[in-house]
């Protein structure tokens, strides 16, 4: 890197790059647009942009991308929301109590956020629940919880059959596993044990006992 003589960056302790050097060449190369490292009407830069969006491949100029989730929000008594908006400084009688919600915030936000690299990716996390906006984030959501209600509807249909034992087998799963749930895995059932064939083995008893009885009265 080199201070330029005479430059309006040539202060005291700031150092700039020398448009016309190779460091700014080799800057040049990863731009997509003009910068002070490229060629521009007025500036002293003499490079072209190395990385202009039409020299990029389809899946470049779409990736990375971030998507979108609605997560249930702490701050909101687990309503489900996504990207909540930073709270008031005034709101708050300190300023410790607005760094600390406004860094919660922050981080909640955070969680409801990923980055794909590719469609793969994209798919992926697609299937786990996340949208391209916020608004789809909620939207999908909230078809996730209609779904939910209309099988516990159709489970509460189903159950009105059910004897005084299978509901408590039920109710018992239920209470050991929180949150809904629609369906009830099968219970594993007991193989039942095979029929042994007992015919040789009282056969033997008998002939037994007749060969004690001819002993006796031999």
């Amino acid at each position: 890197m080199q201070i330029v003589p005479g430059s309006e960056d040539d202060v005291p302790g700031q150092v700039s790059i020398n448009p016309r050097g190779e460091e700014a060449r080799e800057r040049a190369k990863w731009e997509q647009f003009d910068t002070e490292y490229t060629r521009r009407v007025g500036i002293t830069g003499h490079f072209k942009p190395g990385n202009p969006p039409e020299s990029r491949s389809e899946n470049q100029k779409r990736y990375p991308k971030m998507l979108y989730i609605a997560l249930p929000s702490p701050l909101h008594n687990g309503q489900h929301k996504c990207m909540i908006e930073e709270p008031a400084h005034w709101q708050f009688p300190n300023e410790d109590a607005y760094m600390r919600a406004r860094d919660a915030v922050q981080h909640f936000n955070l969680a409801c956020t990923i980055i794909v690299g590719n469609a793969a990716e994209e798919e992926m996390q697609k299937n786990r629940g996340y949208r391209e906006s916020v608004a789809g984030a909620l939207e999908m959501y909230q078809e996730k919880r209609m779904e939910k209600f209309i099988e516990a509807g159709h489970s509460e249909w189903d159950d009105r059959n059910l004897g005084e034992k299978a509901k408590a087998e039920k109710q018992a799963y239920q209470d050991a596993n929180p949150g809904h749930q629609p369906e009830i895995p099968a219970q594993p059932v007991r193989p039942l044990r095979e029929k042994r064939d007992w015919s040789a083995a009282v056969a033997k008893r008998k002939a037994t006992i007749e060969a004690k009885k001819k002993a006796a009265s031999a």
